[in-house]
């Protein structure tokens, strides 16, 4: 990758690592590749400010419960709060994320397909209720779309409702009802 001036970022090998996940003691590094897909770094907003942690516990649990209403508002509101701040990372994935929730359930349009692989990736970054709640709607849409490669998540021992159902749901499509009814009569234990 190059920068502005046509200057490598860094090597493949730095580049390598930094996809691995690896720390660089290099912030200039970070900052050309943030400026690559248009983001900024921002060190005078802790994104903890913005999103108390309640939050998306109550999100998840609307989303449990199908309360379209509090879906609705809680992720209108924090798109409205994180618009701002849209630009920088951290708070541009948040912001996609209330987004994308919004936009399903308001006008019941999934994210795309290539926004699922996205959302995907989001796994280590955003709230892992909030993250139960987005692995829904890519379900939904993958499901929707043909795909039924459901490895990239946990369905049957995920925290929320929703996604226990979805799992469900691919063991019904898999014809796996006997382990099926197992799961269903297990979660009548749990609750």
């Amino acid at each position: 990758m190059l920068n502005e001036y046509n200057e490598p970022i860094c090597t493949r090998q730095t580049l390598s690592k930094i996809e691995q996940g690896v720390i660089i003691k290099n912030d200039s590094i970070y900052e050309e590749l943030l400026k690559k897909v248009n983001l900024k770094f921002n060190t005078d907003y802790c994104i903890e400010e913005f999103l108390p942690t309640s939050i998306f516990s109550d999100l998840l649990n609307a989303c449990d419960y199908y309360n379209l209403e509090k879906l609705i508002s809680i992720s209108e509101s924090y798109i409205k709060q994180l618009n701002p701040f849209k630009e920088y990372i951290f708070f541009h994935e948040y912001y996609e994320c209330f987004k994308w929730i919004y936009t399903y359930y308001s006008s019941f349009e999934l994210p795309t397909l290539q926004s699922t692989e996205y959302i995907i990736s989001l796994k280590n970054i955003i709230n892992s209720n909030l993250y139960e709640v987005m692995m829904d709607l890519v379900f939904k849409k993958r499901t929707i779309s043909g795909i039924y490669d459901f490895s990239y998540f946990d369905f049957k021992n995920s925290s929320s409702m929703i996604n226990r159902g979805n799992h469900m749901m691919i063991l019904y499509n898999q014809s796996k009802l006997s382990e099926m009814l197992d799961y269903c009569q297990d979660l009548e234990k749990e609750y």
